[in-house]
């Protein structure tokens, strides 16, 4: 009888750790989908009678924090840049939810824009994708070919399907190295190199700088031949 409370206690123990265990486990589950990004609105500067004022940003700000996966604690805004820097969560909402809510109110959303003091490659970080597909490059004497999607852009789809699935088209690719670059998970890559539509298709030397860009929809006999002719220089 005398070992009960203490087996109770053991128990209420093993419970507390578990429960301390499984919260640990979500939040951390949780912190990995958080992402960052800065939005750049144009048209936010008004004019009228020759007298300039910037439209206040609150609208924008209250559209964005309406999306699931933002709150307005997460909105940073730059009013010298038109700038809105926000923590996401990107398994709730993406860049095309954002931008949709931004165009409601008029104006024209797009990635932050490249400071022109610094080249593309060192503005990016170390676990890029792009900067492994410049090494591969450098190695093996190719050109990157850089393919800017999103899992909710039926155009990408569409040229994934009819395009890039192309006999000539994925022959000439293998003078490439190939990155598929997800808009969503990679929203600094796009910033980088000024990418706002999709599909938008790159050709990048191995120093990172650009060569060729195709964006929306291209004829896969127009790709072949950019392809080719940009591999034989």
């Amino acid at each position: 009888m005398t070992k009960r409370p203490q087996n109770i206690a053991s128990l209420l123990v093993i419970s507390l750790t578990a429960v301390i265990l499984s919260f640990s486990v979500k939040a951390a589950a949780v912190d990995a989908e958080m992402s960052q990004v800065t939005l750049f609105v144009e048209g936010m500067m008004k004019s009228r009678g020759g007298v300039t004022w910037m439209s206040w940003p609150d609208s924008v700000v209250a559209a964005l924090s309406e999306l699931p996966g933002i709150t307005e604690e997460d909105i940073v805004v730059n009013l010298e840049r038109d700038a809105f820097t926000l923590v996401y969560d990107s398994a709730q909402v993406n860049l095309e939810n954002m931008y949709q809510a931004i165009r409601e109110l008029g104006y024209s959303p797009g990635l932050e824009a490249l400071d022109d003091s610094r080249t593309q490659s060192q503005t990016l970080t170390e676990d890029s994708p792009l900067i492994l597909a410049f090494e591969m490059a450098r190695g093996e004497g190719k050109l990157v070919f850089a393919d800017f999607s999103a899992e909710w852009c039926i155009a990408c789809k569409v040229l994934e399907q009819t395009v890039l699935s192309d006999p000539d088209v994925r022959q000439a690719l293998e003078a490439y190295v190939f990155v598929d670059i997800d808009m969503d998970s990679y929203p600094h890559e796009a910033s980088v190199y000024k990418v706002v539509g999709m599909p938008t298709l790159l050709v990048l030397n191995a120093d990172g700088e650009e060569l060729f860009r195709s964006v929306g929809l291209i004829e896969a006999d127009a790709l072949q031949q950019e392809l080719s002719s940009l591999a034989g220089k």
